[in-house]
């Protein structure tokens, strides 16, 4: 796989995990999740990072190559997650 594909599918997967966390939490407030997947992102975009800047052209696209899936993964997945533990 090419090394933008993979960091597309790393946020996406690393969305789920932050909305599995918010739900983890309790955090059904969306300024409380948006928080906490915000510092997700933050933190793993640092580490990716170091990862994948010698494989892609640009140095901008690790930020944002994957942004999108990450935030509606998280927003999708959290609500979902929601919906389930409030029913």
């Amino acid at each position: 796989m090419k090394a933008l594909s993979v960091l597309y599918l790393i946020r996406f997967c690393l969305g789920a995990a932050s909305a599995a966390l918010c739900a983890v939490f309790r955090l059904a407030n969306l300024i409380d999740g948006l928080w906490l997947s915000l510092t997700v992102y933050i933190i793993t975009y640092y580490i990716l990072r170091q990862l994948f800047i010698e494989k892609v052209k640009e140095a901008r696209t690790v930020a944002t190559t994957g942004i999108g899936a990450f935030f509606l993964t998280w927003i999708v997945t959290w609500v979902l997650l929601l919906t389930i533990q409030l029913s």
